[in-house]
């Protein structure tokens, strides 16, 4: 597979890359709108507990809300009717739920595990109103809006790089990682939404172990044992069928539980090659990285490789584990303490901030020029300056206060002058040390170029004959 295509003509990938981001705009917008109603104005019912298709042909009830705990419902309670209506599909529930109103009731007809009788429980309703903790803000707001800009940007400058596209395809999956429950959606952003979720939440693995394989850089063609083609020719198709089933089971759950029986079924057939394939797809994608670090020739490569491998696995293993100790105990995400499961859903951030380090300033994917072009002269430069007119205007506004002051006498105004234009004098050094620090820390190759090349200028001014000249 070669990292550059020269198929693909840059418009059609440009109008592709344009239809994918208006999609994924699109769809955290909304992402943030259910999440966040209060910042539109809007009103929406909290739902009081979600549904799983275990049991057929009614749904059961999990991640209760305390409403509902205090209505007499528990985890694992098979929901029969709400108000009276059969909920039959998730888009029922949905759609009972957006016609309801924060501040009343609903009632739900519900059977529990090993009882035939059936009963009913009265939930109060509140509104949507989401935690405003840090933890959720950067969840839901912050994370996603930074992957997909590292993503879009790095397809832009890199347009026909297929490196830059799987890498855009991973931080896709970032921003739609943790659920914003689409399918609570009006139609038809409820199946469009579900539809984009679920691909996201599916192909984020397979993005992984090709990036693992293609980035920074594929391994070398002498490589006699190509064991990661024989894992993706053996995971990927079968990844890739569990997917389809589980996807298109979900979406017509949407409209029917019962419906969506063949392939609720065969998930449940296939449920432990469906947790063990996204293990192996991860752990081929740290093996990838560590295979790549051990035949590496260059210390450039070995510190990208390096740091690329201790992020992700500081960013993935702890959410594996976590998910591990799930299915292991049979439990929820509820099961951990608050503190632990946001550390750990924060934590697996690190990878998107891991990758857009090794890309800006370990140089990876040749975006050095660019960047140098760019991030330079618009951030490095452009900050420093804007940071030294702001302490400028500071020290001017200390020191017009100071001389205005009426206990200061002529010696000490003419003292304070002095001090603050020497002050000003100190500052634009300062901030010019601070200009060349970013310089060399960020942009070393280039860096290093300009000032060989400066340096030649200066001894080739005073150089007027041309033997000398070609020798210098």
């Amino acid at each position: 597979m070669r990292t550059t295509s020269k198929r693909g003509s840059p418009r059609v990938l440009y109008s592709l890359l344009a239809v994918l981001f208006v999609i994924a705009v699109t769809y955290q917008f909304r992402a943030v709108v259910q999440t966040y109603p209060q910042w539109f104005g809007k009103h929406l019912v909290q739902w009081p507990f979600l549904l799983d298709d275990g049991d057929r042909p009614n749904f059961i009830l999990v991640f209760l809300r305390p409403e509902a705990h205090a209505a007499g419902l528990r985890n694992g309670d098979f929901l029969i009717a709400i108000n009276g209506v059969p909920v039959t599909s998730l888009g029922r529930y949905a759609d009972i739920l957006s016609s309801s109103h924060p501040g009343g009731f609903m009632s739900v007809t519900y059977r529990r595990k090993g009882e035939p009788a059936q009963h009913q429980a009265r939930v109060s309703l509140g509104n949507l109103k989401t935690d405003s903790s840090l933890f959720i803000f950067l969840l839901y707001v912050v994370m996603p809006a930074f992957s997909l800009a590292l993503g879009f940007w790095v397809v832009a400058v890199r347009i026909q790089d297929v490196r830059a596209w799987l890498l855009l395809g991973l931080l896709l999956g970032f921003g739609a990682f943790f659920n914003a429950h689409p399918y609570f959606w009006s139609p038809p952003f409820r199946t469009l939404g579900t539809l984009y979720f679920l691909i996201q939440q599916r192909v984020w693995f397979v993005w992984l172990f090709l990036l693992g394989i293609y980035f920074p850089e594929p391994f070398p063609k002498t490589i006699p044992w190509k064991w990661w083609k024989w894992l993706g020719w053996i995971v990927l198709p079968l990844w890739v069928v569990l997917s389809a089933a589980h996807i298109s089971g979900v979406e017509i759950e949407l409209y029917s539980l019962m419906a969506a029986m063949p392939e609720i079924r065969f998930m449940e057939r296939t449920q432990f090659l469906g947790s063990f394939l996204p293990l192996l797809m991860l752990a081929g994608f740290l093996a990838c990285i560590a295979v790549k670090y051990r035949i590496a020739s260059s210390l450039d490569a070995k510190r990208r490789l390096r740091v690329l491998y201790a992020g992700a696995a500081a960013s993935i293993l702890p959410f594996t584990v976590l998910v591990i100790i799930e299915r292991w105990k049979g439990v929820d995400e509820e099961y951990f303490p608050y503190w632990l499961r946001m550390s750990v859903y924060v934590i697996f951030y690190l990878l998107p901030v891991t990758l857009a380090y090794v890309i800006v300033v370990q140089r990876a994917m040749d975006l050095r020029v660019v960047i140098r072009q760019g991030l330079q002269y618009t951030l490095a430069r452009r900050g420093v300056l804007i940071l030294q007119i702001l302490l400028s205007a500071a020290l001017f506004i200390v020191l017009a206060i100071l001389m205005t002051s009426h206990a200061m006498n002529p010696f000490a105004t003419v003292a304070v002058l002095a001090a603050g234009f020497w002050g000003i004098f100190l500052l634009h050094g300062a901030t010019q040390r601070l200009a060349v620090w970013v310089d060399r820390r960020f942009f070393r190759d280039a860096y290093n170029a300009e000032q060989i090349l400066s340096d030649l200028a200066e001894n080739v001014r005073s150089i007027v004959e041309t033997k000398p000249l070609l020798e210098t």
